[in-house]
């Protein structure tokens, strides 16, 4: 019977090791603000551009994406000299271009809405998650490009989709 007791008490101990003694969520997401610069630098911003090309069956297509502090944004990418606007959002609303007639195409009422969500998340989803009552999780650990990393899942508030609340998940 003591033999049993332990068992079960140092197998307990065994497995709960991890828990005491391994990173949490909140602590990986901590130390990675805090290596790029820590919260007051990442309020601090107004807006960020982003320029880029990528390629697509051998052509080269420039991308730039602004992103401000109030929400405003744009992608703008330029297809054999032709510039086409996509999530194109002044505050109210959010348009596109259309790919076959180039016009611009102005965005439904759920779609505006789920654009203003994300857009109180500048300048990350990470920063002040807690305040906003997001949820962190860690989801252990896998390989990304050869390096062993954290998995970190974020729920955000439900996304309307179809008129459907769903969840918004983020992995990091």
């Amino acid at each position: 019977m003591l033999k049993r007791w332990i068992f079960l008490i140092t197998g307990l101990f065994v497995m709960g090791l991890p828990c005491v003694w391994g990173q949490t969520a909140e602590e990986i997401i901590g130390s990675a603000i805090e290596k790029t610069g820590g919260t007051a630098k990442w309020k601090a911003l107004n807006g960020f551009r982003i320029k880029a090309k990528f390629d697509q069956g051998g052509i080269e297509f420039p991308l730039e994406i602004v992103q401000l502090k109030d929400g405003k944004q744009y992608t703008k990418l330029n297809f054999q000299g032709v510039e086409i606007k996509q999530g194109v959002y002044d505050g109210h609303i959010l348009w596109s271009t259309d790919f076959h007639t180039q016009d611009p195409k102005k965005a439904d009422s759920e779609t505006i809405n789920n654009v203003k969500l994300d857009a109180n998340d500048f300048p990350d989803d990470l920063i002040a998650y807690k305040s906003k009552g997001y949820k962190v999780s860690l989801d252990g650990m896998e390989d990304f490009r050869g390096k062993t990393v954290y998995k970190v899942k974020l729920v955000k508030e439900p996304l309307t989709i179809n008129g459907s609340k769903t969840d918004d998940v983020v992995f990091y």
